[in-house]
Formats: C-alpha cells, sequence, structure tokens
C-alpha cells in the first residue's frame, strides 16, 4: 500500500469513485477532507493508495497490447491482393481507468502518471520505448503474465500432463483443484441466471435418450433385435470399452437427446447399420449440463482480489466444455480420453449434489441435439422378461412382386414363459427400452462440414527467386 506521506498528495473521496468495490473501500476509511476533485469535504483516500488497488485490477485482468503488427500482420499488409490494414488492439490506458473505476477524467489522468512513474525504465525517455502504463500504452482484456500461473493450477494442458504422466487415481492436488472447481455446483448460474443443473426424468424436457448401435454384419443385427433391451443399453462390466468418460470395464448409459445425433456420435460407415431405441427415463435424475458452461459469467469487481480466482474457475470450466466435445481421433482415444474419463469419475462421486450423468454438445452431429452420459450407477436398464424366456425369430426382408423388400419383422413365441416366475428384485432400473421406437438405419452416404484454408508460402531470403514456380 502507498502510504499518504504528506499533505500534497491528492485525495478522492467516494462520491467521486463509482465502483463500488473502490467506493466502498474509501467509506471504510477515518481520514476527513476536502476533495481535490470536487471540493467537497468527505472521507478521503489518497490517490497514491486508489493507486495500487487499480494497479493490481488492471495487471491481473489486462495486458498491454503490441506496440507493432506481428510477422504475419506484417505479411498481410504487403499482401497486394489482401485490404488489411493494421491497427493497434485495446483501449487507451486513461480511458480504461476512467472507465473501470469510473472516475473524473483528471483522477483517471493522475493515477495513470504515477503508475507510469513506477514502471518507468531507465533511458526510456530518450529511446522512447514504451512501458507499462505510459499515457500513449493500450490495454486489453487478459493477463499474459498470470499464464503460467492459471495452467498451472487450473488450464488442461497441465491437467492432461499430471494425469498422463502421474498417478491419475489418487492425485491429491488434482483432488483438491477439482473440489475447489466444483464446490458449490448447485450456486452456479448462466447470464440469464439459469442453472447448470438440469432434471431429466418425467415430465421433463429431457423424458427419455436415444441410443444408437453400428452393425456391420447383419447376423448381429438380427441377434441384437432378438433381446434389444440387452444388446442396445449400456455393455456388461466385462465387455465395456474405454470411452470419452469411462475407464474400461466400467460401463456408463451414452445417450443422445435426438436420432440425429445418436447416429452421429456412432461415426457409422456407409455401408453399415445403426440400431436407434428410445429409453424413457423411468426417475427424477440430475445431470450437470456442460453446454450451459460457456455462458457462465463471473460476477464481481477486478479490483477484487478474490474476483480473479472466481473468473480462473470460470475460464477452466468453458475449458472443461470444450475438451468433452472436441472430437478426438480413434488413433489418440486412449491418451486424450484419460483426462475426461478421470474428471467424469470425479463427477460421479461427488455428495453435493449428487449428479447422474452429465450433458454435453456433440462434436459429430449437425442438428441441435446434445449428447448425455449417465454414470454406472444410474444406467442400468429394466430387463424385459419377454425378451428372456421367449423363442424369438427375426426377419429382415419380405417377398414381394418385385422380389425381397426390406422388412424387419420379429415374432415372438411367449410359450416357454409358462411356469417361469421372474426372478424376485428390487428394481433398481432407470431406464426402460420402448421397443415401439426401434428403428434400423441403412447409411448411404456421409456427408462433412469443414472449414477449408490455403497454404501460403514466403521466401525470406533477398536472392532472386523469380525462377521459382509452383
Amino acid at each position: 500500500m502507498i502510504e499518504q506521506k504528506n499533505d500534497d498528495e491528492k485525495k478522492i473521496c467516494p462520491d467521486c469513485v463509482g465502483e463500488p468495490y473502490l467506493k466502498a473501500i474509501i467509506l471504510k476509511r477515518s481520514v476527513v477532507g476536502t476533495c481535490d476533485y470536487c471540493g467537497n469535504s468527505k472521507l478521503l483516500i489518497s490517490i497514491d493508495e486508489l493507486a495500487t488497488h487499480i494497479e493490481r485490477g488492471l495487471t491481473e485482468h489486462y495486458q498491454r497490447t503490441p506496440t507493432e503488427p506481428s510477422s504475419l500482420e506484417y505479411r498481410m499488409i504487403n499482401d497486394r491482393e489482401s485490404n488489411y490494414d493494421w491497427e493497434r488492439q485495446g483501449e487507451p490506458i486513461i480511458e480504461l481507468i476512467e472507465y473501470t473505476a469510473r472516475l473524473p477524467h483528471e483522477a483517471a489522468k493522475d493515477i495513470q502518471e504515477l503508475l507510469s512513474e513506477k514502471y518507468e525504465e531507465y533511458g526510456s525517455d530518450w529511446t522512447e520505448e514504451e512501458t507499462e502504463f505510459s499515457s500513449d500504452s493500450f490495454y486489453e482484456e487478459g493477463n499474459s503474465r498470470r499464464l503460467g500461473w492459471i495452467n498451472l493450477i487450473w488450464n488442461f494442458d497441465d491437467l492432461d500432463e499430471k494425469l498422463k504422466r502421474q498417478n491419475r487415481y489418487f492425485n491429491k492436488p488434482i483432488q483438491d483443484a477439482l473440489d475447489k472447481i466444483f464446490s458449490n455446483l448447485h450456486q452456479v448460474k448462466t447470464k440469464t441466471g439459469h442453472s447448470v443443473l438440469e432434471i431429466a426424468g418425467p415430465e421433463q424436457p429431457i423424458a427419455g435418450l436415444f441410443r444408437a448401435r453400428v452393425f456391420q454384419n447383419e447376423n448381429a443385427l438380427v441377434e441384437a433385435l432378438k433381446k434389444p433391451d440387452l444388446n442396445l443399453g449400456p455393455p456388461p462390466r466385462n465387455l465395456a470399452r474405454g470411452g470419452r468418460m469411462n475407464a474400461h470395464g466400467i460401463s456408463v448409459f451414452y445417450g443422445a437427446t435426438s436420432i440425429e445425433t445418436a447416429i452421429a456420435e456412432t461415426r457409422p460407415p456407409v455401408g453399415s447399420k445403426v440400431l436407434v431405441g428410445n429409453f424413457p427415463i423411468t426417475t427424477k435424475l440430475i445431470l450437470l449440463n456442460l453446454s450451459k458452461f460457456s455462458e457462465i459469467e463471473a460476477v464481481g469487481s477486478i479490483f477484487d482480489p478474490h474476483f480473479i480466482e472466481e473468473k480462473d474457475k470460470i475460464v477452466f470450466m468453458r475449458h472443461l466444455e470444450e475438451r468433452f466435445t472436441k472430437p478426438v481421433m480413434p488413433d489418440d482415444e486412449t491418451i486424450d480420453y484419460v483426462t475426461t474419463q478421470v474428471l467424469a469419475d470425479y463427477l460421479s462421486q461427488i455428495e453435493h449434489p449428487q449428479l447422474d450423468g452429465i450433458i454435453f454438445k456433440s462434436g459429430q452431429g449437425a442438428d441441435a441435439g446434445l449428447n448425455v452420459v449417465l454414470f454406472n450407477k444410474s444406467s442400468k436398464v429394466k430387463r424385459n422378461p419377454v425378451f428372456e424366456n421367449s423363442v424369438i425369430e427375426v426377419s429382415t426382408y419380405i417377398d414381394s412382386e418385385d422380389g425381397p423388400e426390406t422388412w424387419y419383422s420379429i415374432d415372438i413365441d411367449a410359450t416357454p414363459m409358462e411356469g417361469k416366475n421372474p426372478e424376485d428384485k428390487k428394481d433398481e432400473s432407470k431406464l426402460d427400452l420402448d421397443i415401439n421406437s426401434l428403428t434400423i438405419h441403412h447409411i448411404k452416404k456421409v456427408s462433412y462440414t469443414r472449414d477449408s484454408f490455403s497454404a501460403y508460402y514466403y521466401f525470406k531470403d533477398s536472392g532472386n527467386t523469380q525462377d521459382w514456380k509452383f
């Protein structure tokens, strides 16, 4: 803190400071005198002390922008076919201080001069080199000096490395970080005041989930139709492969809110067949909706030292949504799924609130459908005794005048059920397959949405390049 050393220091009153956090600091002071900016007799704080609060807030949340174009921007400027016109990004420092602290222009200028003197380096006057808080400097939101700290504690890059190279299951630093990030989830709201927690189940917007399975062999499809509740539901533990949200050997339910998304997420090859069914949710489930994380906004003052922690937490949560949505190449799944698997496992075990699953955007679907994963504890599908105790025959075509036509029919002979009683067990299922919803989709074509970029070659040497042709 800059102490008030003499009566020559300028002082400012709370009426001249519009930012609530800074105003509250002044109102807690005991010094009374005449404000140098409005002339009224009020509680006062020295401009020097106010400058320390403003300095911390701006250095934590803003960064000085480059004074010259980058090498790429220089190339764009010199490109004859480009209309690119470079201008420095950001806001002038005096205007930024005036706006963020809501100060009179004269007070903002005085604070800028104080801070500029603090950061002024020897010789900068005659070298004309811009320093922090120089009067002609520009600032934009962000902070490059804090990136190392953010990466160390919050960012996925560092988290990935720790989980891939260190102990992934008993890592206390990561446990502590996740506890801090996901504490008070029930209090996290979007900009519009909506909770990131969503209720699914009967009479809810998400009342059921679509699940798809790809078949490249018709015999396998036929067998699946004989016991669709078993074969379309989550696999048994011994057959559960590692996925985005589960480690190998842990069975979860991957579903979607639309048929199109469910099919797209299976990445079916042309010529394959996809069996899709709707699984109504039979009880209330609490889901964490990651798709709303991009709508979360930190609320507070940039001059509050605790606000940066909340802001970093939200930055991480937005990265979390991106990571769960990010397409992963098949060759990289084993490694790239480590972080999301650990996070899903962590979320499945927290106690307040007790989550049943996660909602996240689809990286494959072209519609507005969402992906939903139900954790192991909430992924059980009710078994239909008809499929367990009956003789079932499946036909995939019907004869017509023009020859065989595709037609899926399942004949069920339930006679063997006589004299058999289903096992008297407590029903812990959360899902129940609607067999009337089953559809088989023949994949004919696959379309792609893409971004296309040109490759540009630049010659750095000053030699004769006119003989080079491409």
